[in-house]
């Protein structure tokens, strides 16, 4: 098999911002796509006119279905998978995991939350996020911001996924990562994705296309990494 073909052939791109910088609108303009949506923020999506389908996650018996069925048919059906937001799913998944175990060992609180509940949660989001980066289709997934401190005591801004090297774990499923934020143009706050590593925001392209880009969507991402893939 020659080199970049097989998986990679399909893009992989994480969009993380505060609430309200469009990340959903962001999901909701990609074509042929179904959403796995697990923050209940889709309606801002709705209202910009997206006809993207959806598969609500309350748990991770939510998530398990979603993506044994994109494995073996959702695939066949769609040609992006986006998910929104890992930020807000990871805190689903930690109540799951909570509420079994006190069903389990009732003198335990489900509010008590050891460092063993963690670093299960921990585990099964980067299997399911590697997993999910696997599938034969395009996947795009967003996140809030974190502030985080690296090993040489320097701040930056990451995806906002809970745990130790976690937010760097993650990005590296990841061909592209960008920094969704509002600018002000002709007087109104606009979006803006950039997977350039402006200041203290992580980021990354690996088809070097995106830069900067004002009002994003996906068919206007989509068009720059088609003509990189096309040489």
């Amino acid at each position: 098999m020659p080199i970049g073909a097989g998986s990679s052939q399909w893009w992989r791109l994480l969009a993380y911002g505060e609430p309200g910088t469009g990340k959903t609108v962001l999901a909701g303009t990609a074509p042929n796509s179904i959403m796995l949506e697990a923050d209940q923020g889709d309606k801002s999506a709705a209202m910009a006119g997206s006809t993207a389908k959806k598969w609500t996650l309350r748990d991770w018996d939510d998530a398990e279905n979603a993506l044994d069925w994109l494995m073996f048919e959702g695939h066949k059906e769609f040609d992006i998978c986006t998910f929104d937001t890992i930020t807000m799913f990871q805190y689903s998944g930690l109540t799951q995991i909570m509420e079994e175990l006190v069903i389990a060992k009732p003198t335990r609180k489900v509010w008590q939350v050891d460092r063993g509940e963690y670093g299960q949660n921990m585990a099964r989001l980067e299997r399911y996020v590697r997993k999910l980066t696997e599938l034969p289709m395009h996947i795009l997934m967003t996140a809030h911001v974190l502030e985080s401190v690296d090993h040489e005591g320097e701040t930056r801004y990451m995806p906002r996924v809970q745990g130790k090297d976690m937010p760097d774990k993650i990005c590296s499923y990841f061909d592209l990562v960008g920094h969704m934020h509002m600018v002000v143009k002709d007087g109104e706050e606009r979006p803006r994705l950039s997977t350039r590593k402006e200041g203290k925001y992580y980021a990354k392209d690996r088809y070097g296309v995106i830069g900067v880009m004002g009002d994003p969507t996906m068919p206007k991402i989509i068009e720059r990494i088609e003509k990189a893939q096309q040489g």
